[in-house]
């Protein structure tokens, strides 16, 4: 990391499908002033027409998104679980499908709108989820805070490792994923939901073990950062879809007595220049 002067030698993991082609599950179709759906050229607000795209999943493309006149300039947003389910919306209604869909990672369930945050890669949800549970280390009893943590993926199986005597703080400020959140975990007494931005819901929470966070690609910054420094965790897991936001992060963690400890670098956006990397720092061992 240049930014942060930190000498890295990443893991690479990879995905499936090797050919990088039919692996996004959610799109947001801009509309054409002829009615038609399409992407936005690189850098402007032209809407490109197209008839198929080759990263969408097969159920996408055969669908009559491509086809079909669009009223209105409202962005066409479809998604398609796995469990094969597709909806297709304009804002918040739904137009086509399920109004809720159903994800399935491992033996975890989460039903979701499609207006939630979800991963778009068809392997990141169970990719990203195992190797944050395994990056933690956790031990039964731990609390821990999971900060832009949308509907919960990495709170199930975090909730399920750290068991009744441990919990879970995910902290989201997304209407939409809380709702969800709220009533995926309703049954869970280990499991907190804070609605609201980090920099305000995180100095609350007290006695945290381990800090895992997903911010956005503008990263979560130095208030933030320090935020969490405060809480002095034993480690924390960062995910990270930008490696210039990830860096000035990890040099105010380690201005502050944290370290590098581990790092994986994942190919969930094949056919574009993006990586997500995960990383986890840790308080450096003094002397």
């Amino acid at each position: 990391m240049r930014i942060a002067k930190i000498k890295v030698d990443p893991k690479i993991v990879s995905s499936k499908p090797s050919d990088g082609l039919r692996w996004r599950t959610r799109f947001d179709f801009a509309v054409s002033e002829n009615g038609k759906v399409g992407l936005y050229s690189s850098k402007t607000k032209k809407v490109v027409e197209i008839d198929k795209c080759s990263i969408a999943l097969n159920k996408i493309n055969n669908s009559d998104i491509f086809s079909k006149k669009w009223n209105g300039s409202d962005r066409v947003r479809v998604a398609v679980s796995s469990s094969d389910q597709l909806n297709i919306s304009r804002g918040k209604k739904t137009i086509a499908g399920p109004k809720k869909i159903r994800e399935v990672v491992g033996s975890n369930f989460y039903d979701i709108s499609p207006q939630s945050f979800w991963q778009s890669h068809t392997q990141a949800p169970s990719i990203l989820s195992d190797l944050v549970v395994d990056f933690m280390k956790l031990k039964p009893g731990d609390i821990v805070c999971d900060l832009y943590g949308g509907v919960g993926l990495f709170t199930m199986p975090i909730s399920k490792k750290i068991g009744n005597d441990g919990h879970v703080h995910l902290v989201e400020l997304s209407s939409h994923s809380v709702r969800d959140a709220y009533k995926i975990f309703k049954d869970y007494t280990n499991v907190s939901i804070h609605r609201g931005s980090v920099d305000r819901k995180l100095p609350k929470i007290n006695n945290i073990d381990i800090i895992v966070l997903d911010p956005p690609r503008t990263g979560a910054g130095k208030e933030v950062i320090n935020q969490i420094i405060s809480k002095k965790p034993r480690a924390v897991v960062y995910i990270s879809c930008d490696p210039a936001s990830l860096a000035r992060d990890a040099k105010y963690l380690k201005d502050s007595d944290y370290e590098l400890d581990k790092i994986n670098a994942i190919d969930l956006f094949p056919m574009t220049h993006h990586i997500e990397s995960i990383v986890r720092f840790i308080p450096k061992k003094k002397n």
